[in-house]
């Protein structure tokens, strides 16, 4: 019998990742954002984006919080 890798049971905090989108350095949300690498970081300490620490120095964006984050900001009235 075959090992099929979609039948097995996997955590729902993988899927929750896997459904994410790809993960973004600082530097890549500030070109996408248009704006510069240290106010990516001041967004995401003041809690407007949400980021993932990864590892003791890693942390990531995913392309679900930089879709949060620009939806916010229309609404706001700005973009």
């Amino acid at each position: 019998m075959a090992f099929l890798f979609w039948e097995t049971k996997m955590p729902t905090d993988t899927l929750r990742v896997h459904n994410r989108g790809r993960a973004h350095r600082y530097r890549e949300v500030a070109q996408v954002l248009n704006c510069s690498e240290r106010h990516v970081i001041r967004l995401v300490r003041g809690g407007q984006l949400r980021a993932d620490r990864l590892g003791a120095r890693v942390v990531r964006i995913f392309d679900d919080s930089i879709d949060e984050y620009l939806a916010s900001i229309r609404s706001q009235g700005g973009v």
